[in-house]
């Protein structure tokens, strides 16, 4: 195969050759052979965030959770709205026993272009509604505080 070394997209055609022979050894169970042609993808195209998110899926079914995440996190520097790793990552930290905390300022039933898949796993947790305090409530946390300070000293 000939490749021109100034045509940049000859060289993104064959990181995603790589790629997807990649997730064609994974779906065959081989793992290790996946991580691989992964591994040469992004050797060719670094920013390459669904190579990254393949590797990740691949790590994380070897059991290297720690390296799975890393490899979701570098897919989410460079796609930072890629849904899919962080779909991918959330389960990885999940297997790992850790919690994750989400803020937005809507339920996850409300927020507009989310995935279902999504919106539902979010619900599963515990979902708060918070509201702005009263003017009582501040104070009083000011008093207890300042208490407490007045304690220490």
């Amino acid at each position: 195969m000939f490749l021109n070394p100034k045509n940049a997209y000859s060289w993104y055609l064959l990181a995603r050759a790589y790629n997807n022979l990649g997730n064609a050894l994974k779906e065959l169970g081989r793992i290790n052979e996946a991580v691989t042609n992964y591994n040469k993808a992004l050797a060719i195209k670094p920013d390459y965030a669904e190579a990254h998110n393949n590797m990740g899926n691949a790590l994380q079914e070897l059991g290297k959770l720690d390296e799975a995440i890393e490899a979701y996190e570098k897919a989410l520097s460079i796609k930072p709205d890629y849904i899919e790793a962080y779909h991918n990552k959330g389960n990885a930290l999940i297997e790992q026993g850790k919690q994750i905390v989400i803020s937005a300022d809507r339920a996850p039933g409300e927020i507009d272009g989310l995935e279902e898949r999504i919106k539902s796993r979010l619900a599963w947790g515990l979902v708060v509604d918070v509201h702005p305090t009263d003017y009582e409530l501040r104070l009083g946390i000011l008093q207890a505080k300042a208490e407490i300070q007045m304690e220490l000293n």
